[in-house]
């Protein structure tokens, strides 16, 4: 696997102690049914679900990239106020997002649609090589060449790069 894709022992890190805190259905703070949950705490209570099934297979690729795109949903809405302590937030999410991503790949590396989203995530993050590598990856693979959200991504990235 490229050196650019190994995971970090920060990127075990983050996602160990993500699904330490969220991998126990007890300690879910929905207690009742009249409780309604804003955008934020919906995505908060999927990522549970997901780490939930993560804890008893995790090795599901998939599972790792939803929940990989459900943390860069979460970064995202958070960063909607603005605020100091919300930039900070969001930066912490979409860094568990990248090594979620990572992860996906690790485990389905053949898979195009887990290269898109890393790339996807790594443009967002600034990380521009990291970006390209994981777009014209996607597009290489078996079923990338016609993926038109790849195609798509690759664009943007070069029109950004100019």
């Amino acid at each position: 696997m490229p050196e650019l894709l190994t995971a970090s022992n920060e990127d075990k890190a983050v996602v160990s102690a993500a699904a330490d805190h969220l991998c126990d259905p007890r300690k879910w703070k929905v207690s009742d049914s009249s409780t309604k949950l804003d955008k934020l705490g919906l995505l908060e209570l999927g990522a549970k679900c997901y780490f939930r099934a993560l804890h008893m297979k995790p090795s599901l690729a998939t599972a790792w990239h939803d929940l990989a795109i459900n943390f860069h949903a979460q970064a995202t809405t958070t960063n909607l106020s603005g605020g100091d302590d919300d930039e900070k937030t969001a930066a912490k999410l979409d860094a568990k997002s990248m090594a979620m991503a990572r992860r996906a790949v690790a485990l389905r590396p053949s898979a195009h649609p887990h290269w898109n989203l890393l790339g996807v995530l790594a443009l967002r993050l600034g990380d521009f090589p990291l970006a390209q590598h994981c777009l014209v990856r996607s597009t290489a693979l078996p079923g990338g060449a016609v993926d038109a959200p790849a195609w798509t991504n690759l664009g943007i990235l070069y029109m950004i790069l100019g």
